[in-house]
């Protein structure tokens, strides 16, 4: 029969950890609940089994078998078990809950998560915001749980530390956490796609995705509202033409003058053309913004003044135009 071990379970919650990051970064909430649920019951029985084997034995009558196989007594049992019943996930978090008295994270979303992996909720009828708060809420417990394993950070989480971190971290607000959390996973996208993609071919690939995603962006010349298209630096892969969707306000800088009559007249003595960010696609790492909260979390300006700078001079604002043409 096979033994029970907190290092058994603590390779198969990582396992199942790294699944459901992946199914987050596919946007598969059924993958991200049915791993991420997998994930923490195997971590919780890893920190009990830490304490002693006998925390995971499922209160039943009929198994004093089990019991003596989980405290190291098995040669004394009369019979062999056909396997251990161990405690369901639902029950482990809530022995974790006693041992450790306070949670790292709301017990709600922890529970919508088990509920969703026994089939008690569907994830299809969950929204974004209860899908967000479940996912933060399994990150936070699971990273109390491998500190309690005094398990190391770069142990954690493998290749996703960096969107752990962002998704996890108390210093940022909900849209920066989301936003970082994005950018990081759009970095991981990219260094899958380029394992497969031999280096003499990469830039090529890169032209052909940002002309695709140009393509899909160019503003329709039906629309009410003018937008304009340009270019900015992708916060997450650095590519210097991911192309961003701005909203266009036309304004007029005016001056007063006499009228010669006793009173004055308005003069306009320029346009003024304001930029408000709407949204970022770039077309080689995926990563997508949407909206000025957006862009300033990922430290990138959300209005633009679409206009020579008196300070810098027309040579620097005929700089950054001619950065903007393809």
């Amino acid at each position: 029969m096979e033994t029970i071990t907190r290092d058994g379970l603590l390779d198969s919650a990582r396992d199942f950890a790294g699944r459901a990051l992946e199914a987050s970064m596919q946007n598969d909430a059924r993958g991200v609940f049915l791993h991420a649920a997998t994930s923490l019951e195997h971590l919780c029985k890893a920190y009990l089994c830490s304490l002693h084997p006998a925390l995971l034995l499922e209160l039943k009558h009929d198994q004093f078998h089990s019991l003596l196989y989980l405290t190291g007594n098995g040669t004394k049992s009369s019979k062999t078990p056909d396997k251990i019943r161990t405690a369901s996930g639902r029950v482990a978090l809530a022995r974790v809950e006693e041992i450790l008295k306070l949670l790292p994270a709301s017990k709600t979303p922890l529970e919508r998560l088990i509920d969703v992996r026994d089939g008690v909720v569907h994830a299809g009828l969950l929204d974004d915001s209860k899908r967000k708060e479940t996912l933060v809420a399994w990150l936070r417990m699971s990273d109390r749980l491998f500190e309690e394993l005094e398990v190391p950070s770069q142990e954690r989480w493998g290749n996703h530390l960096a969107v752990v971190e962002a998704l996890i971290s108390e210093h940022l607000s909900e849209v920066e956490r989301d936003v970082n959390g994005r950018i990081a996973a759009a970095r991981l996208h990219l260094e899958a796609i380029f394992r497969d993609i031999p280096e003499e071919l990469r830039e090529p690939w890169r032209a052909a995705r940002r002309t695709s995603i140009r393509l899909a962006l160019t503003p329709d010349p039906d629309h009410e509202r003018e937008e304009d298209l340009l270019y900015e630096t992708c916060p997450a892969c650095t590519d210097p033409k991911a192309s961003v969707l701005y909203d266009v306000e036309i304004d007029f800088d005016v001056d007063v003058e006499p009228d010669g009559e006793g009173g004055y007249d308005a003069v306009a003595i320029g346009e003024i053309r304001l930029l408000h960010a709407k949204a970022l696609e770039c077309g080689v790492c995926g990563l997508r913004l949407t909206g000025p909260d957006e862009f300033t979390a990922a430290g990138l300006e959300a209005v633009v003044d679409d206009q020579p700078d008196d300070d810098d001079g027309d040579a620097a604002y005929d700089a950054w135009r001619d950065s903007q043409l393809d």
